[in-house]
């Protein structure tokens, strides 16, 4: 028989199908092929927040997505400003008012609780250890509610951490351009 002649359904390329199990080949290479995948990816909503589902009904968890959401800075927009979800990105909270981050300086030790320590029993910080300290603030920047925000975080403390934090760099801009604006503050990225 005659091989089965199609076209590329990304770049329009002439494709010629040798063989005859299978699919049918919708792409001339594996190239045009990520490519669509790619721009597919794109286009997915980002997963809900994580949440101990045995102390939080699914009103709750609907609440804080609302929440997040609202209030949450991402890297690109669209056109018309608004915000453009990835696969990549997760949402974030941040405060409309800087003021409210005023958790005093604690010291003794903090385990994290379940929804911002996901990934099996969460370890103990020593809050008197600047290093430990950094990474809580690490976590509840990036994973964190608004009212875990107002426990863990203090606005003098998040300055004087921030060259000591690793953070995903949408939510490092993010938060360089809210507390620049609110406070006057030029954080370095």
């Amino acid at each position: 028989g005659l091989p089965m002649s199609e076209t590329c359904i990304h770049c329009g390329a002439h494709i010629t199908d040798r063989s005859r199990m299978g699919r049918p080949r919708q792409y001339c290479s594996d190239v045009c092929r990520w490519r669509v995948r790619r721009r597919r990816r794109q286009d997915v909503p980002p997963d809900l927040p994580a949440a101990d589902t045995r102390r939080q009904g699914r009103r709750s968890l609907r609440n804080t997505w609302r929440e997040q959401t609202r209030i949450t800075s991402t890297p690109r927009t669209d056109a018309d400003g608004n915000p453009i979800w990835s696969a990549r990105v997760r949402p974030f909270a941040i405060p409309d008012d800087l003021e409210q981050l005023r958790a005093p300086t604690v010291s003794g030790r903090v385990t994290l609780p379940r929804h911002l320590w996901w990934s099996g029993p969460s370890p103990l910080y020593d809050l008197t250890q600047r290093r430990d300290r950094a990474r809580v603030y690490e976590i509840v920047l990036q994973e964190g509610t608004m009212e875990d925000l107002r426990r863990y975080i203090g606005l003098e403390d998040l300055i004087d951490l921030w060259p000591d934090m690793v953070l995903p760099p949408h939510v490092r801009a993010a938060w360089s351009r809210k507390i620049r604006q609110q406070l006057g503050v030029d954080l370095e990225c």
